[in-house]
C-alpha cells in the first residue's frame, strides 16, 4: 500500500489501477493488526479515484468484498455454500479467513489493500485477546486439492502457484476496473449482494475478555452498518465498525 500511496501523491495516473507484491514485510490489517507474509500468497492495493465510484464511500467496504468474493467464485469448489462474507469486508470459506481488506484514503483516491492466502496458510494465534481466526488459503478448497498436502505450507509446485496468483491478481484488477467504468450502483444493490453471502454464525468480538461467542449477525441496515443479536440477552444492537473476532 505504501507503493500506491507514492504513486498517487506523484500523480501517475487518473485511471484506475492497481500495485501487486509477492511478499511484504511491514503488512497491516484493521487496528495496525500484522498481516502475515505468506509463500504465494498476494499482497494487491487497488487505486480508485474516488470521483469514479458509483456508490457513497462507506458502501465501498461492502462492495470491495464482492467483487473479490465474486473473483474467488470461479476457484474455489462448491464456491456458493463454502466461500462467505465477514461484514464489513472479509472472505471465508468454510469459516476460515482466506482475505482480508483495508481500505484507506491518499489525495483524492481510495486504496483499497487486498490480502489473500493463495498458496500459504498463515500460522496464527487461537488463544488470548489477541487470537486471530483460523486461516485458510484458495489452493486448499481449489481444483488443484486433491494433488496437496494439508501442511501449514502447503506443497505445491511453483508454476500452480504461479498460475493461481496471476489469475487471481488479473481477474481482480479488471474486476474493479470494470465496475468503476461501466456499473450504475446503488446502496439498496450493495446490500442485498452482500446479505445473501454474509455469514450469519454466532460469533464473538474482539478483544473481549470472555472468548466465547456473545453475537450472532442480524442483518445490515440501509447505511451499510450491522445489526447483531446479543446471544446472552437476546439484545439487538448496531455494529458501526469492525468488531467481529
Amino acid at each position: 500500500m505504501d507503493i500506491a500511496r507514492q504513486l498517487v501523491k506523484r500523480k501517475v495516473s487518473n485511471d484506475t489501477f492497481g500495485v501487486v507484491a509477492k511478499r511484504q514485510t511491514k503488512g497491516r490489517g484493521t487496528n495496525s493488526r500484522n498481516w502475515l507474509h505468506g509463500y504465494g500468497n498476494l499482497f494487491m492495493t487497488i487505486v480508485i479515484n474516488r470521483t469514479k465510484l458509483p456508490i457513497q464511500l462507506h458502501y465501498l467496504p461492502l462492495r470491495s468484498a464482492i467483487l473479490v468474493c465474486s473473483v474467488l467464485d470461479s476457484l474455489v469448489v462448491n464456491s456458493m455454500s463454502c466461500l462467505k462474507l465477514k461484514w464489513p469486508n472479509d472472505i471465508l470459506i468454510d469459516g476460515k479467513k482466506v482475505c482480508g481488506i483495508l481500505i484507506e484514503m491518499e489525495d483524492d483516491c481510495m486504496l483499497i489493500g487486498i490480502g489473500c492466502n493463495i498458496a500459504t496458510v498463515p500460522d496464527v494465534s487461537m488463544l488470548g485477546q489477541e487470537a486471530l481466526r483460523e486461516a485458510t488459503a484458495v489452493v486448499k478448497h481449489s481444483a488443484f486439492a486433491e494433488n496437496i498436502s494439508t501442511t501449514q505450507q502447503i506443497s505445491v509446485g511453483q508454476n500452480v502457484v504461479d498460475e493461481l496468483y496471476k489469475d487471481v491478481a488479473i481477474s481482480l484488477m479488471n474486476s474493479f476496473k470494470l465496475y468503476t467504468e461501466t456499473s450504475i450502483d446503488n446502496s439498496a444493490e450493495v446490500i442485498r449482494e452482500f446479505s445473501s453471502r454474509m455469514d450469519y454464525s454466532p460469533q464473538r468480538m474482539r478483544n473481549s475478555v470472555d472468548l466465547g461467542l456473545h453475537i450472532i449477525p442480524h442483518s445490515i441496515n440501509s447505511d451499510g452498518t450491522l445489526k447483531v443479536r446479543d446471544l446472552h440477552n437476546n439484545s439487538e444492537t448496531t455494529l458501526i465498525a469492525d468488531y467481529l473476532w
